[in-house]
């Protein structure tokens, strides 16, 4: 798990797509696409209710939406896309 000095984490989409992700309490978290990474920082009391959002998918499946960034794409994200 990567999380900066103010405790919030990195969480990344597995969609190649950005997105905005609204709490209950009005709280927004946007999903910026970085170097093909869509990543957002999520506060630690989010962090439960954001990796359990699904999403539809082929066959009426449901697919977890979001994960925990990898340290190497939450660098690469940061970097922008450098190595």
């Amino acid at each position: 798990m990567v999380a900066r000095s103010d405790g919030k984490v990195a969480v990344q989409r597995l969609r190649q797509q950005g997105r905005m992700v609204r709490m209950g309490d009005g709280t927004e978290y946007l999903f910026v696409v970085r170097a093909n990474i869509p990543l957002a920082w999520v506060s630690p009391e989010h962090l439960d209710q954001v990796l359990a959002i699904t999403r539809q998918c082929c066959g009426g499946n449901r697919r977890k939406e979001f994960q925990l960034a990898p340290d190497e794409h939450a660098r690469r994200w940061l970097q922008g896309g450098g190595r």
